[in-house]
């Protein structure tokens, strides 16, 4: 049996990996684990970042700022002791839908706007060796 999807009124189509369908992603990206503080309008939020590459991440929230919104960002990489200190901006969200057991993960995408080419070096080095 069939179920219909909501959001156009279709067939649910099979469930695909946002990560394995082609998209217009120029960077590589890895599914990570990543304890994150961030600031926005003034009031200091923790998080987690579960899709990191040299450009930007996903941030899990249940409730996302709308897009544009300017990020203050600082999180550890894995094995290392400095912090990232960084301003990104929300360019996308994915809503979260209180009973939606089949929903994707909320929260949303923050690109990273101001990364000294130091840090752009590092981010890149790491999602390369956590991507294998």
């Amino acid at each position: 049996m069939k179920k219909r999807d909501r959001r156009k009124g279709g067939v649910k189509r099979p469930s695909v990996d946002r990560r394995k369908r082609n998209d217009r992603r120029t960077s590589t990206r890895v599914v990570v684990d990543i304890a994150a503080d961030y600031v926005c309008e003034g009031m200091s939020l923790y998080s987690y970042i579960t899709d990191l590459s040299s450009v930007g991440i996903f941030l899990r929230s249940n409730n996302p700022y709308p897009a544009g919104t300017r990020l203050k960002l600082r999180f550890a990489l894995p094995g290392e002791r400095t912090p990232f200190d960084l301003e990104g901006e929300v360019r996308w969200v994915s809503p979260f839908y209180f009973g939606a057991l089949e929903a994707r993960e909320p929260g949303m995408g923050v690109a990273i706007v101001d990364a000294t080419p130091e840090q752009k070096r590092k981010l890149e080095a790491m999602v390369n060796k956590l991507a294998g």
